[in-house]
């Protein structure tokens, strides 16, 4: 996506400006993934992709100018600079855009507006002429823009989001969802400020290739190089009390997994489910039984409850693949 146009059809006050803006922002947030492939000659020139554009239209204002001007320079003081607009166009009275002090120039750019310290915005009022301004700066916008490639299949299951955090289960619908004996199924979720815990205390974890760790959990040495040469990937596991891993990854009665995988802004972390109860992070047990202090659970694929090594107190539902082993992973 090359950028988004918020339009309204009037700026009333200054919440609906604000609004506006706050909807542009929240596509800005997003991480753009992909690189931009430039062909020529039978060659080509790889490069990354530009960060998306946000434009707030409006055909008119019952506003004035300077409480437009004023409620636009308050978003953007608490906002940072990454997500403030490109353009505001309101057609019947002009364009306003973020303005560089240092170099006394407008920025409609948005690789040029990240870079921005001060606050401060500029206004071209209209002679007629704002609706051709607005496609030529639209034109200039589109002609910055550098998309990576579209494969139609990456938006069949778009992730997850809890704030401004995306995130999801790697094993799909299988993982998803949890089913209770008495209300049914019900969605495993994840908080916002649960994904915050998590990258907080993986942020310094040595990342692990998953073959080594999934060995080490099953009593062996992690020592089968070729193995996990043949099979490679890092994983970060959430462990903030170093427990074993073999306490915390298998089940003890069965050595099924217990944990799930979760991608989050593209990186793979391995959630215990004894951690997911302890720190309140992955939804384990039912929301409604929870509520009301109960706790019937069952497996997402396997019809009995089982017990972690480290979850002696209740049963936690095994996502897809639980009942692998260490030979399989191998």
């Amino acid at each position: 996506m090359h950028g988004v146009i918020q339009v309204k059809s009037c700026l009333r006050n200054k919440k609906t400006i604000k609004d506006g803006l706050k909807n542009i922002a929240s596509f800005k947030r997003l991480k753009k993934s992909g690189v931009h492939i430039n062909k020529f000659n039978g060659g080509q020139i790889t490069s990354n992709t530009t960060r998306g554009f946000g434009i707030l239209f409006a055909y008119k204002a019952t506003l004035k100018w300077g409480s437009i001007i004023d409620a636009i320079k308050e978003f953007m003081k608490d906002s940072p600079s990454t997500e403030w607009p490109n353009a505001i166009v309101i057609l019947d009275l002009g364009m306003i855009i973020p303005f560089n002090k240092e170099e006394n120039i407008g920025c409609e750019f948005t690789q040029d507006i990240d870079k921005l310290k001060e606050i401060d915005v500029i206004g071209i009022p209209n002679r007629g002429d704002c609706l051709l301004r607005f496609y030529s700066t639209l034109t200039k916008l589109l002609n910055r823009s550098q998309l990576g490639g579209f494969d139609f299949w990456d938006y069949i299951r778009l992730p997850f989001t809890s704030g401004e955090i995306s995130y999801s289960f790697t094993h799909g619908q299988f993982s998803e969802t949890g089913n209770c004996k008495i209300h049914g199924k019900y969605l495993r979720n994840i908080s916002q400020d649960a994904l915050k815990k998590i990258l907080s205390v993986c942020e310094n974890a040595e990342p692990i290739n998953w073959i080594k760790a999934t060995d080490i959990a099953y009593g062996k040495k992690g020592d089968n190089i070729e193995a996990y040469l043949r099979q490679p990937g890092d994983v970060l596991i959430y462990n903030p009390d170093n427990e074993q891993l073999s306490d915390i990854l298998i089940f003890k009665e069965n050595s099924a997994i217990a944990f799930d995988f979760i991608d989050i802004e593209g990186k793979q972390y391995w959630i215990p489910y004894y951690y997911s109860i302890k720190d309140n992070l992955v939804t384990v047990e039912c929301p409604k039984c929870k509520k009301s202090n109960k706790l019937y659970m069952v497996s997402t694929v396997n019809p009995f409850q089982q017990r972690s090594n480290k979850n002696p107190q209740g049963a936690v539902p095994v996502p897809f693949g639980a009942t692998a082993h260490a030979g399989f992973f191998a």
